[in-house]
């Protein structure tokens, strides 16, 4: 008996330890149920269809005009008749008139060397000269008297021959002696020695007087020489140029091929600038065709016109461009300095086939928008430049797809996308039509 007491005691606790598990599991049963009931029963609100967003943007006609546009190069001066002047002879520097910055003259002193050596050198090549003419005189005089004792030398030969048969007529006859024979006989031959002595003197003269004639020239030539050396102990400016730097000083002990002094010709200065690709066809042309491509520039201050000279027959390793050479016009060359870098505003033929828009309705620099029904449109354009209108920088661009009244979109959108809904809230005021075009 007692053991059916414990035995129920124990299932009695048993029940109680299950029941307080799965009263709390009940419980957050119930709330579950309860939950999902509220969410299933609650009112449904009517659903109302999204509309598609229209971005508002501005837009400008589209209208071709006329413009003259104007490329803008960035150039450096330079001079292709830049010397470097050396020393022909050795000698001291007595003198330098000339300076950095001068503009000088065509034979203005730049340099002076001591000239008294060479001043010596020429005195003695003058007196060579002198003694070779001379010399000449001499043989001229000589030749006339060869041929004045050739004629006597000939007549004494004649009586010593006509002398030599009469012996020998006397001995046939003999009247006469074999030793007067033998004498007359000897006489010929000394007249005839004599006559063959002065007939190749005589002969002779041409070989000599040309041989004095030579020995002349050469004394002549050596006293250019040196006549040249006196001069090139001063140095002189070749043409009208500027001074740009000067090597020596008094003093200085300077040989052949030495650095003096170095000078442009302000007559034949130009801007060297690179030309896009795009546009080395046009100026090739132009030059072919003998059309002057003309441009301005402010270079130190000054205003001044260039005019394309050449292009450079060469495009450099990893440059796109190739270099032009422009001549400065005028006289203004003798203001300016070489080494200055400066911007070239080139005049280009007239296009009729722009379009003037802001310079912010243009994306990545070769596409705009336009509206067609209501959304974005993207036009491929290529742009020539930049023109500047109440100091506002405005776009010039062409595009054989873009035709006049279409709506260039000119607000600009971050998410500009063909296919884009906008709706137009504004239409911009046209640009003014300009003859002067900037590209850059």
């Amino acid at each position: 008996m007692p053991m059916d007491l414990k035995q129920l005691q124990r299932q009695l606790q048993d029940a109680l330890a299950k029941r307080k598990v799965w009263l709390p599991l009940a419980i957050l049963g119930v709330g579950i149920l309860g939950y999902l009931l509220l969410v299933l029963t609650k009112p449904q609100a009517d659903v109302e269809p999204q509309s598609e967003k229209a971005w508002p943007v501005a837009v400008q006609i589209a209208k071709p005009g006329t413009y003259a546009p104007e490329l803008v190069l960035f150039g450096v001066v330079e001079s292709p008749r830049t010397t470097k002047m050396e020393a022909a002879i050795t000698a001291d520097v007595v003198a330098t008139p000339a300076k950095e910055g001068l503009t000088v003259n065509k034979g203005d002193v730049l340099i002076k060397l001591d000239d008294r050596d060479v001043k010596f050198a020429r005195d003695q090549d003058e007196a060579g000269v002198a003694n070779m003419k001379a010399a000449i005189k001499a043989e001229l005089a000589r030749f006339e008297t060869d041929k004045k004792a050739l004629e006597h030398e000939q007549a004494l030969y004649d009586l010593a021959k006509r002398r030599v048969g009469r012996q020998e007529h006397l001995i046939k006859k003999q009247f006469g002696a074999e030793q007067a024979l033998d004498e007359s006989k000897e006489l010929l031959r000394s007249r005839a020695l004599a006559v063959t002595n002065r007939q190749l003197a005589v002969d002779d003269h041409i070989n000599r007087l040309a041989k004095l004639q030579a020995d002349l020239k050469k004394a002549e030539a050596d006293l250019n020489m040196a006549k040249i050396d006196v001069e090139r102990s001063q140095i002189r400016a070749p043409f009208d140029g500027k001074v740009t730097e000067v090597y020596v000083a008094v003093g200085d002990r300077v040989r052949p091929g030495d650095e003096l002094v170095q000078l442009f010709d302000t007559a034949d200065v130009e801007v060297n600038a690179q030309i896009p690709p795009e546009y080395i066809g046009r100026a090739r042309q132009a030059i072919a065709e003998g059309r002057e491509v003309l441009a301005t520039a402010t270079i130190d201050g000054q205003q001044v016109k260039l005019r394309l000279d050449r292009l450079d027959a060469n495009i450099d390793k990893g440059r796109a461009g190739i270099d032009c050479m422009f001549h400065i016009m005028g006289d203004a060359g003798k203001h300016i300095s070489l080494g200055t870098t400066t911007a070239l505003r080139i005049q280009l033929p007239k296009r009729s086939d722009l379009y003037a828009v802001p310079i912010k309705a243009i994306y990545g620099n070769d596409r705009i928008y336009i509206i067609d029904k209501g959304r974005l449109q993207a036009v491929t354009i290529e742009r020539v430049g930049n023109m500047t209108e109440d100091d506002k920088k405005i776009a010039l661009i062409a595009s054989p797809t873009l035709k006049s009244g279409q709506q260039i979109v000119t607000t600009p959108l971050p998410n500009a996308i063909s296919g884009l809904r906008v709706s137009v809230v504004n239409v911009d005021e046209e640009p003014k039509t300009s003859s002067k075009v900037t590209v850059e």
